[in-house]
């Protein structure tokens, strides 16, 4: 429900002949609304909370019939959802000026956390946040395989990049919850 209420209300409607489509398949069902994040947002950002609303009078329809509780809760709420209920995380994706959400099954568990990733998890507990050069200490292997580790854990939605681009000197993650 939360997946289609985020595309009905960011969706692009200037884009002329394009529709929020909806497949579903026997392991997940993807919902692809037109129009990617508006200027300035990014995934990371959303996936902290922030919000810039491209729609604000259906935001204002939302809110008073009580279909959002509060602006940029959405995405957090499906990632948290899916691991409070042991399903693989979803998977967003921006897509040629479309944004695609997809929410996996019961079929598709969550694959089991390695060691490595219990440390990290438990080191983000303590300390709230880890810069890729920490993370290798932590680990105890080169900062380009602890980046890659850290890569692996974003695509699973465990963690969330806490900078506007791989690049950026201050890079760091966080818990995604």
């Amino acid at each position: 429900r939360e997946a289609l209420q985020n595309a009905v209300l960011h969706t692009d409607y200037s884009i002329r002949g394009c529709t929020i489509q909806v497949a579903i398949f026997d392991t997940r069902i993807e919902i692809t609304n037109p129009g990617s994040f508006v200027h300035g947002m990014t995934l990371e950002l959303a996936k902290t909370g922030v919000s810039i609303l491209r729609n604000r009078v259906i935001g204002k329809v939302f809110k008073e019939l009580d279909l959002i509780e509060q602006w940029g809760s959405g995405i957090k709420r499906i990632i948290n959802i899916s691991k409070n209920e042991g399903i693989k995380a979803p998977l967003f994706e921006e897509l040629n000026n479309q944004f695609r959400v997809t929410l996996y099954s019961r079929h598709h568990k969550a694959p089991k956390t390695t060691e490595w990733e219990n440390v990290l998890i438990d080191y983000l507990k303590a300390h709230k946040k880890i810069q890729p050069k920490e993370a290798a200490k932590l680990w105890g292997i080169t900062e380009r395989g602890a980046r890659k580790r850290l890569s692996i854990l974003l695509d699973k939605g465990s963690i969330i990049r806490l900078a506007l681009s791989e690049r950026d000197p201050l890079l760091c993650y966080a818990l995604s919850t």
